[in-house]
């Protein structure tokens, strides 16, 4: 029998994927489900457990880097939007 997955970890990303939530207007949802899910069955099933929770750390990685460059291109398109010279009056 194994030893119970630590739930640290499974807390750590549900709450990283929670705040992401908030920052990429719900990109981290499966992280989130994940990291719940690795909540619950750190005792039951540490195999599994740690299986959901390494899958959400990995959501919330993936969706972290595409969230910075989504706003690293958001904001070059919007600078060279306002730098064009032309005017709005």
């Amino acid at each position: 029998m194994e030893p119970p997955a630590n739930k640290g970890s499974a807390i750590g990303a549900t709450i990283a994927n929670g705040i992401g939530m908030c920052l990429t207007c719900g990109g981290t949802t499966i992280g989130l489900v994940l990291g719940i899910i690795g909540i619950v069955m750190a005792e039951s099933n540490p195999k599994a457990a740690r299986t959901c929770t390494l899958i959400s750390w990995i959501f919330f990685g993936v969706v972290l880097v595409l969230g910075i460059i989504w706003w690293i291109v958001y904001g070059i398109a919007l600078f060279s939007a306002s730098s064009t010279g032309y005017s709005t009056y």
